[in-house]
């Protein structure tokens, strides 16, 4: 039994690592949508465009361009800055945002947002 014992316990270390690093997953702020057109989201010269839908008393919302960088690859993804407010009014807007050199190097592009959207932008 001492050797089943002694042979599980050192198995367990093996069994339960994960070589690969894994990542969080983003954090997107306060509530909105990504919104897909005929041409955004999209990659033009060194920026991202994107479109956002969002309810709240005024339009204008703060957001940030928020990255991570894995091998041959970046995700990106929105982070709403302005919170949440208790309008019911909606407001869509496009938004652009420069583009990362990090991320422009990379050979796959992916757009995360809320709600598990996600679009490959190259």
């Amino acid at each position: 039994m001492k050797t089943i014992t002694a042979m599980t316990l050192l198995l367990l270390p093996i069994v339960g690592c994960d070589t690969e690093q894994e990542f969080e997953p983003p954090e997107f702020g306060a509530e909105y949508s990504l919104l897909e057109t005929s041409t955004l989201p999209s990659i033009a010269r060194d920026s991202v465009f994107v479109r956002v839908g969002y309810s709240g008393c005024d339009g204008n919302h703060s957001f940030v361009l928020d990255y991570r960088i894995a091998p041959l690859a970046a995700d990106m993804w929105l982070v709403k800055k302005t919170p949440d407010q208790p309008c019911l009014a909606y407001f869509e807007e496009t938004k652009s945002f420069p583009l990362p050199a990090e991320v422009s190097e990379s050979l796959r592009i992916v757009l995360k947002g809320p709600y598990g959207k996600s679009f490959s932008l190259r």
